[in-house]
């Protein structure tokens, strides 16, 4: 029921934000999530520095991650967070995702930001 719900949003936001964190914590890497861990749900926005976002999606998707790279077709929210014309790469975790894979991830990234 309804509790279900709420135990698994609350662990897909504690996913998103460790993930969040993760990536705050890269080199070359900008974050768009809420700055409080407790406030971010379980979708974040980023960009590595001087690549496009679809190009990095694709990196990712070479290594067995699936993500999305440009506007999402939110323009007016991309207007906002000041990343048009291009957008950003879209991470999306659930209460499935736990902290081994968000590690994994950021292993991964991080290997494609030192290139």
């Amino acid at each position: 029921g309804g509790d279900r719900y709420l135990v698994r949003a609350a662990a897909a936001r504690g996913a998103g934000g460790g993930a969040a964190a993760a990536l705050r914590g890269m080199d070359g890497v900008t974050v768009y999530a809420a700055r409080d861990a407790a406030e971010q749900v379980g979708v974040l926005s980023f960009n590595l520095d001087g690549r496009e976002p679809e190009k990095t999606a694709d990196a990712l998707a070479q290594r067995g991650f699936a993500l999305r790279g440009g506007l999402h077709c939110a323009p007016y929210a991309h207007r906002t967070a000041g990343t048009l014309p291009n957008g950003t790469v879209r991470l999306s975790v659930s209460t499935f995702t736990s902290a081994a894979d968000i590690d994994a991830f950021a292993h991964v990234l991080q290997s494609i930001v030192r290139g």
